[in-house]
């Protein structure tokens, strides 16, 4: 698990009537161990918390004010409630592929530079140094196979696949029912 820092304590008077605050936070929260461990996946930053930061997250997404406790200050000095450019208002998905678009991306500081060294390359290699020594496997069914037709490439001219194709989302949105 990526490193954890505690909220700091930190004043923040004079600034909080300044903030613009977005009022969908790009958080999560845990139970690690025993201990709450908010996440903000936009900014691959975790935080141990106590109920209290709990409480006032929810309380100032939905619109309290932001006061100079010490709660608010860790709340405001982690910058989940930060604005930034996206807008997420018509994302179109579902929660879980949000965290997961999100979550997986690189996160650069304002300006900087894509990083010229490849976090995947030593997993490449390995699987380079290993390519030999994959066994072939070669899974066959008992009875007779059974020829199937050609598929037909000319999705463009059946509309209503072209439709489906182009209109197509992932859909984690599940029901209780059995």
């Amino acid at each position: 698990m990526a490193s954890v820092d505690r909220l700091a304590m930190n004043s923040i008077q004079g600034r909080a009537s300044d903030m613009a605050l977005k009022q969908d936070p790009t958080i999560f929260v845990r139970i690690i161990n025993g201990k709450l461990i908010l996440w903000d996946y936009s900014s691959h930053s975790q935080y141990e918390i106590g109920h209290q930061h709990i409480r006032r997250i929810l309380e100032i997404s939905n619109g309290s004010e932001i006061s100079s406790s010490a709660v608010d200050s860790d709340i405001v000095n982690s910058g989940i409630f930060n604005e930034d450019d996206r807008d997420f208002k018509k994302w179109g998905w579902d929660c879980l592929s949000h965290i997961f678009h999100l979550g997986t991306q690189i996160v650069l500081d304002e300006g900087a530079d894509l990083p010229i060294d490849d976090s995947y390359e030593g997993y490449v290699a390995y699987c380079a140094s290993i390519v030999d020594k994959v066994p072939e496997t070669r899974y066959a069914r008992d009875g007779d196979p059974v020829a199937l037709p050609a598929p037909d490439k000319d999705f463009e001219a059946n509309p209503r696949l072209a439709d489906v194709l182009m209109t197509r989302k992932t859909s984690r949105s599940f029901t209780p029912s059995p």
